[in-house]
């Protein structure tokens, strides 16, 4: 099912970062959103992996976790109204920082990393915004498996 172009703007809106955009740019990006839907127990995407997307969830319930010294370390979990995958956009790498799991089948709005870069090169303090973002959660990563030796 394919969501109407206003309730994805409307996600981009509610979302820190994007909030920031003009309404205009929202606009372009939401129609540049493709529904992507993942099972349950599937992985959406794998720590390491080269990030060309990020992803909002329209609906379910995700995993986060990365490997710590004695396997899997739950980060967190996400629902709808959240987005991941961006820290992969902002990075010098393009790296997965965590692995994301459906843990109910999952709708996703994705966009592709070439989208993300076009939409936020007029606004350089947007996209420091959400570097800082980034660099936030991996300290909170960071702390979470300091916290599990």
């Amino acid at each position: 099912m394919e969501t109407p172009i206003q309730r994805r703007a409307e996600l981009l809106a509610s979302l820190s970062g994007f909030s920031e955009l003009p309404p205009v740019v929202r606009r372009d990006l939401a129609d540049a959103l493709k529904v992507e839907n993942f099972p349950a127990d599937s992985v959406v995407v794998a720590e390491r992996q080269m990030g060309d997307r990020m992803y909002i969830i329209e609906s379910g319930i995700a995993s986060v976790s990365t490997m710590g010294a004695n396997g899997p370390v739950i980060l967190g979990q996400l629902s709808a109204g959240e987005m991941f995958g961006e820290i992969a956009l902002v990075s010098k790498i393009r790296r997965r920082k965590a692995t994301v799991t459906a843990l109910t089948p999952l709708v996703t709005l994705s966009l592709a990393a070439e989208a993300f870069e076009k939409a936020l090169a007029p606004y350089p303090e947007v996209l420091a915004n959400f570097i800082q973002a980034a660099e936030t959660l991996m300290r909170r990563k960071l702390q979470k498996l300091s916290d599990t030796k």
